[in-house]
């Protein structure tokens, strides 16, 4: 696995991809560091409504990774467009 200083941080959350259409967002993350569970938590807390499932061992820049994906929906809000970043860096291997 490839380290940078924002990885290294407990508080940041690597997705390792994202589709937003502005109706929904799916998100996609490494299974063993738990971040889909801080993500969902934090899109939770804001009001959106979100689903998680397992994508099993992707293929990755950094190798084979079992991988898990959020599905993102609006909740209360009009779309998600907006959602929070805080914590979150989009990996880009």
């Amino acid at each position: 696995m490839v380290s940078t200083p924002l990885h290294n941080s407990p508080h940041t959350m690597r997705c390792y991809g994202q589709i937003n259409t502005g109706k929904w967002c799916q998100e996609m993350y490494e299974t063993s560091t738990k971040d889909a569970g801080k993500r969902a938590r934090q899109l939770c807390k804001a009001g959106y409504q979100v689903f998680s499932s397992a994508l099993g061992s992707q293929v990755t820049s950094v190798g084979v990774v079992k991988m898990s994906m959020l599905t993102i929906r609006a909740g209360e809000h009009a779309d998600t467009c907006g959602l929070p970043t805080e914590g979150w860096v989009h990996y880009r291997g």
